[in-house]
């Protein structure tokens, strides 16, 4: 009897990293004879797998709504949201938990807003890969094809499986590690494994990560957005960081379940600076520079395909409806009547002068030009974070929290922009005046613009030749999983934990400070390596997961932490008594202070997963 498999192939691909398999065969059954003896057959059940992939990109949201603008942005400290209708986002004097089951569960939004209210299931989802994984590895010992054909797609399960893993030990710590796929003969309680250690699985990723480095080809002329030897490498760097960090800053606990004991974490970063010097090794990859202006450089680099730079990306294809609506929800208000997603004021304060010194705001003085105190500073600012008077294709940013009034007092915007843009005006009873304020893409506190006098500009493909271009879905800007950028951050960070290696992470550092057009350190420690990481990957969804494992999330806002968190804005204000600007450090913006405290720093086990499997134990600090 003849076994079928039925492949969807131009659909799946198109969705996935795979945009490229040009010559699979159109046929959409096959039988199981031929299956491994076809690349291209073989290729269409990867190309489900990495389908399955669950990528943290621009579509990744925690909840069951995408308006409500969760996403790793917004909540960490890079971001808030001018959205109001969300708990976390909607009260100046209200506080929020990190949900027990924070990352668990998420939507994914493709397309025309497919997928809302659509609850996807982390964990199970996860295994369904690593099932598909193991299945794909015994069948392949049976295959037929040529030897380079036969370690490729290897390769690719074992960096799919890996990629899988990574998913889950971030998130819950330890969890069962099955690498064989087990048939179902009647005995549910056969199947029911335990939890392995969160050491374990941190070890099994890097290991499998390793191996597929050797197996995948180093680069690719065609399948173009297929891993790579890089990738693999670049998988083992991060996940051989985010190892060491958790060994050397976290706690053991339940067993080893959570937790890697200290003595660890020097072989974690040893391996970490290892694999991401094997990959800036590659002369596949280059720091992005492709624009002698500096902003420019910068910003052209993440709207730009196949850049040079990205190791392993993601991409989009909005003729096959797979499109992500990123522009719709980070552009100023005035220009899609969204723009939900904005960094605050300590993230846009992290970016330094342009002589390297901090970047504290001067709110003692007063500005001719609104936009004069956004200037000499760090390129990587204006070119990540629209400010007000940053121009904008033929319009401005436009941001105005009020007025100065002739007697000193604050008048307070207190018209939310709306689809016709109406100014707000104000006539001044000293001066006689009437003043126009200038605040279509926010200043009042009513509405969905932004609260904190920014919005993400960072991805953001302004040369979108229609505004339509920029409505839900539009958007095929390709999400770098990983790039060339955070490999020499991993080395330095790896380097400085070590406290060897230290020429190698002051050259790695002023590498990417001297691409960004910032003056080289001339000595380097942790505290450095960790600013420039918050700088260089802001907005790129990996600030939260570096909170959490160095360990400071649950620390006091004052201390660095996401406990207490709400986010400040910078506003400014029009003087009518000087003809100036004078800018606020406001901390009154309607959001609710976050909680986060230690046990968040995993996730907990739903009651589903503990039912169908007795042998999981709960993570610390949750109860069934």
């Amino acid at each position: 009897m003849k076994i079928y498999f039925t492949l969807i192939l131009v659909a799946v691909v198109t969705s996935s990293c795979l945009q490229s398999f040009d010559d699979i065969k159109p046929t959409n059954k096959v039988s199981s004879e031929d299956v491994w003896k076809d690349p291209d057959a073989v290729s269409g059940i990867l190309a489900h797998m990495y389908n399955s992939l669950i990528f943290e990109d621009f579509s990744y949201f925690w909840g069951d709504y995408s308006w409500r603008s969760m996403d790793l942005v917004t909540m960490s400290d890079e971001g808030t949201a001018g959205f109001q209708k969300e708990p976390c986002f909607d009260q100046e004097g209200a506080t929020w938990e990190y949900p027990d089951d924070f990352l668990g569960y998420y939507i994914y939004i493709q397309g025309n807003q497919g997928g809302e209210n659509i609850i996807r299931d982390v964990y199970r989802e996860s295994y369904v890969l690593i099932r598909r994984c193991n299945e794909f590895l015994e069948d392949l010992k049976t295959a037929t094809l040529e030897s380079d054909d036969l370690d490729s797609v290897k390769g690719e399960a074992k960096f799919l499986r890996a990629m899988a893993y990574f998913t889950l030990v971030k998130r819950f710590g330890g969890v069962p590690l099955i690498t064989e796929a087990k048939p179902f003969e009647g005995d549910i309680v056969s199947l029911q494994e335990p939890r392995a250690t969160e050491k374990a699985i941190w070890d099994f990723i890097i290991n499998e990560a390793e191996e597929a480095s050797q197996l995948l080809p180093l680069i690719r002329s065609t399948g173009v957005f297929r891993a790579t030897s890089g990738a693999a490498l670049a998988l083992e760097s991060r996940a051989a960081l985010y190892a060491g960090s958790i060994a050397k800053y976290g706690t053991v606990g339940f067993g080893k379940l959570t937790g890697i004991d200290k003595e660890a974490a020097e072989g974690y970063f040893e391996t970490a600076y290892r694999a991401s010097q094997d990959v800036i090794n590659l002369p596949y990859y280059s720091l992005f520079k492709a624009d002698a202006d500096k902003t420019e450089n910068y910003r052209k680099l993440f709207i730009t395909k196949n850049n040079g730079e990205y190791i392993f990306q993601k991409s989009f294809d909005v003729a096959s409806d797979i499109g992500n609506s990123y522009d719709k929800k980070h552009l100023p208000y005035s220009l899609c009547r969204w723009g939900a997603i904005t960094p605050t004021f300590e993230m846009a304060e992290a970016y330094e002068f342009l002589d390297g010194t901090p970047g504290s705001f001067d709110t003692e003085s007063q500005y001719d030009d609104i936009n004069t105190i956004y200037q000499g500073r760090d390129p990587r600012l204006i070119a990540s974070i629209y400010v007000p008077g940053q121009e904008v294709k033929d319009t401005t940013y436009q941001f105005q929290r009020g007025l100065i009034k002739s007697d000193g007092s604050f008048y307070i915007a207190q018209s939310a922009p709306g689809p016709t843009y109406a100014d707000e005006y104000y006539t001044d009873s000293g001066t006689g005046k009437t003043y126009r304020i200038y605040g279509k893409d926010g200043g009042a506190y009513t509405g969905d613009a932004s609260k904190t006098g920014f919005n993400v500009r960072k991805f953001v493909d302004e040369d979108c030749e229609t505004v339509a271009q920029w409505d839900f879905g539009k958007t095929e800007t390709p999400w770098p999983v990983f790039r060339l950028g955070e490999m020499y951050l991993n080395l330095a960070e790896a380097a400085v934990e070590l406290n060897k290696y230290n020429g190698e992470a002051l050259a790695a550092v002023n590498a990417i400070r001297s691409r960004a057009g910032m003056p080289d350190y001339k000595s380097i420690d942790l505290e450095k390596v960790r600013h420039e990481r918050r700088v260089e990957l802001a907005f790129e969804n990996l600030r939260f997961w570096d909170l959490k494992r160095w360990r400071i999330a649950h620390l006091d806002v004052s201390r660095g932490g996401l406990n207490g968190f709400r986010g400040r804005a910078l506003h400014p204000y029009y003087d009518v008594r000087t003809d100036k600007w004078q800018f606020v450090i406001a901390d009154d913006i309607p959001k609710r202070r976050r909680i986060f405290t230690e046990k968040n720093y995993y996730t907990k086990f739903s009651n589903s997963i503990i039912n169908a499997n007795p042998q999981i134990i709960q993570n610390p600090g949750f109860i069934n």
